[in-house]
């Protein structure tokens, strides 16, 4: 299905995956002004498919799809390194969908049920394709290779000596995605939902630039409901980061496993760097 209209506004290709037709024709209405080309899909998979192989500018997704979420293809899609905008619409349970998306790293969201619909979805599109692709910064792909390969390991090595102190221990990438995780309680943390503890807690905290192998080193520590989030950012890799069940002083002694498993890895990383400049 596709919509071309001359009418100036906002330009360009969109994705927009919904699996209730009545919602893609109420969009279609709403962007026949705009000179955009829209294709569709009516399934999360079929969505998924298309966005990762289609050369779109915008894409939009609807939260409840029936065969997953919006969030879940926003992840999938930041996983894979794809950096084309996304907007989430949904027309139930707004403020946390909006809080989850945003999280995430979506560019907005369009409320369904909103009583100016049709303006709402031509503004946020216009502010969407009005802002350049950035693509997050990262070393060369083989130094990025080494790097999370050592830091495999001490993920590794963190839930071995944490014996049951930590629910779950990862690897984010610098926007809060492609999180390796070791669970230690099946179910208790969701891949999505590590993902925006994450992107919340690092987005807030402003320390991307203060690496690994720093003299002063940073840990950053986030509190939620059913525990502690730990986070240390690994230059511009991403963030080291483990989750403990338990608040208050009980999650004393974790904090100090995470502290002693980011020095590790950060005197690792250090002498990595100082071979490679020696030509090892």
């Amino acid at each position: 299905m596709a919509f071309v209209q001359p009418a100036p506004g906002a330009t360009g290709s969109l994705l927009v995956v919904d699996d209730n037709s009545d919602d893609l024709a109420l969009f279609a209405r709403a962007v026949r002004e705009l000179s955009v080309k829209v294709d569709t899909a009516s399934s999360g998979a079929e969505g998924l498919r298309k966005a990762l192989h289609g050369g779109y500018h915008l894409i939009i997704l609807d939260y409840n799809l029936g065969d997953m979420t919006g969030t879940e293809i926003l992840l999938r899609l930041k996983e894979a390194g794809n950096a084309i905008p996304v907007l989430i619409q949904s027309g139930v349970g707004s403020e946390f969908v909006v809080a989850r998306a945003l999280a995430l790293g979506a560019q907005g969201f369009i409320a369904k049920d909103s009583p100016d619909y049709p303006n709402e979805v031509k503004t946020k599109l216009q502010m969407a394709l009005s802002r350049p692709i950035v693509t997050p910064p990262g070393g060369t792909t083989s130094e990025r290779r080494v790097a999370v390969a050592e830091l495999e390991s001490a993920i590794d090595d963190l839930v071995e000596r944490s014996r049951g102190s930590f629910s779950a221990v990862g690897f984010a990438s610098p926007d809060g995605f492609r999180v390796t995780t070791r669970i230690r309680r099946a179910g208790s943390l969701s891949a999505e939902t590590l993902c925006a503890m994450v992107a919340s807690a690092t987005s807030s905290s402003r320390f991307l630039g203060q690496g690994l192998g720093t003299k002063e080193l940073r840990i950053l520590v986030a509190e939620f409901q059913d525990g502690m989030l730990f986070c240390a950012p690994v230059a511009d890799f991403g963030f080291l980061f483990a989750v403990s069940p338990t608040t208050g002083p009980e999650a004393a002694s974790a904090r100090r496993e995470f502290e002693f498993a980011v020095r590790e890895l950060a005197n690792l990383l250090d002498s990595m760097t100082k071979l490679q400049r020696l030509g090892y």
